[in-house]
């Protein structure tokens, strides 16, 4: 069975499980991260590159051309680059002058069209695919989060929050109403000036985010209409990190891969506080999946996958998800913590 899907950003042209081949654009490079965890040693890929060739005979002048081909290699490396995804391997079949089984590059990045083709496609990875799209569609966010002390700003986009400095506050119950007003138009007035046209998200705890609200909403009510309030703890980094646990950046993302990763790994420091449904740790985890116990597991990037296809195999046939968490992000930074491998289990 062939599906076609076509989306806003990144497309998946074609996902045919069965012919195990997807047809892949992509017009974003927030997509790298997830596509990078799916191209994996042994896949065959199908893509563009380009090669230079010498014009004119050997005793004249010769002039160098950059030429556009069609290649098909079988992968035996990927390496993430800033913009890009350089994915190595041996060439399946001779394409004018380059020779069967000699060692070629693809750069993947925006723009770049490609097959991929797999012996067998895991559930995590169609899951990965899926997230790129979603995450690809998100418009980028800014956020404030602010009390009494200082207010700190962040644009979250798919690849998550980059921060964006702070400015300090004195808001305390002392000051005069008055200074408290001045302070409060301060926040307002940064939150006018950098966040363009993104919609916009201030949080803070008690009552901060209203004050602010409502004066950006006296200065300009255009902008006031983008503004979502939520809770934080506070003003700080962070405030800004305990957005995405929130169901105010759900309304946003819609479901994307770092708001996600982030309610699971929250989800499984709750029960290993409470020692109840969670393992961590590569032993206990595989314990875990030969009892069939597994409901998540979690692992950081995909440098070990090779060596845990089997527990892979185990949870995906047990009807377990997999989720394959970025090492940089928030949520990557804490199951580091716990090794790099742990689960959230159906029953203890």
């Amino acid at each position: 069975m062939i599906i076609y899907l076509v989306y806003d950003i990144m497309k998946i042209l074609k996902l045919d499980t069965r012919g195990k081949e997807a047809k892949i654009l992509i017009q974003s490079i927030e997509e790298l991260p997830s596509l990078a965890n799916v191209i994996e040693k042994g896949d065959m890929l199908l893509g563009k590159t380009e090669r230079k060739i010498k014009l004119g005979g050997e005793e004249g002048r010769q002039k160098s051309v950059r030429k556009t081909i069609t290649l098909e290699i079988k992968v035996t490396n990927v390496s993430q680059e800033t913009e890009s995804l350089r994915v190595q391997g041996k060439v399946t079949k001779p394409t004018e002058d380059i020779a069967i089984n000699s060692a070629h590059t693809i750069e993947l990045t925006k723009g770049s069209e490609f097959k991929l083709k797999k012996e067998n496609w895991f559930n995590y990875q169609l899951d990965q695919l899926r997230d790129a799209e979603k995450s690809s569609q998100l418009a980028k966010v800014f956020l404030c989060a602010l009390d009494d002390e200082c207010a700190s700003f962040g644009e979250l986009s798919a690849s998550g929050i980059k921060y964006l400095g702070k400015i300090s506050l004195r808001l305390t119950k002392k000051r005069l109403e008055e200074k408290k007003l001045n302070e409060i138009k301060k926040v307002a007035q940064e939150v006018i000036s950098r966040a363009g046209d993104l919609q916009i998200i201030i949080a803070s705890p008690l009552f901060w985010k209203e004050l602010v609200f409502k004066e950006i909403k006296n200065i300009n009510p255009k902008v006031a209409k983008r503004v979502l309030q939520a809770d934080v703890s506070a003003g700080t980094k962070k405030g800004l990190q305990e957005l995405l646990s929130t169901g105010t950046v759900d309304k946003v993302m819609k479901g994307v891969a770092i708001a996600k990763h982030e309610r699971l790994v929250n989800k499984l420091l709750e029960e290993i506080a409470k020692d109840k449904l969670a393992a961590y740790g590569r032993q206990e985890v595989e314990f875990a999946a030969t009892g069939k116990k597994i409901s998540d597991l979690l692992l950081v990037d995909k440098q070990k996958l090779v060596e845990l296809q089997h527990l892979i195999e185990t949870v995906e046939a047990n009807r377990g998800h997999v989720h394959i968490l970025d090492s940089k992000s928030d949520a990557g930074k804490k199951l580091k913590g716990l090794s790099g491998i742990a689960a959230i289990l159906k029953f203890k």
